[in-house]
């Protein structure tokens, strides 16, 4: 549990960025173009502090695999090809 607080810490100073971005919780579980980089873009996280950059990626990734479908739709889409 200690090991997540560092990482918030480093997220939350980018989250006053989201308001009026038009990223809501639609656009992140249905749209399969919309990834970490485009999330980190829209919290408007510079390219180069790469340590917030991979714990955003980490943390997308979770948040996709625990709250929507996408990563198994995307994996059945894979398998039907």
């Amino acid at each position: 549990m200690c090991s997540t607080i560092p990482s918030t810490l480093v997220l939350q100073e980018y989250a006053g960025n989201l308001s009026e971005s038009g990223v809501h919780g639609a656009l992140i579980s249905l749209d399969d173009n919309f990834d970490a980089n485009s999330m980190a873009l829209a919290l408007q996280i510079p390219t180069q502090n790469t340590q917030a950059r991979q714990i955003l990626e980490m943390e997308f990734s979770n948040l996709l695999a625990t709250g929507t479908e996408r990563t198994a739709r995307l994996q059945h889409e894979h398998a039907a090809s």
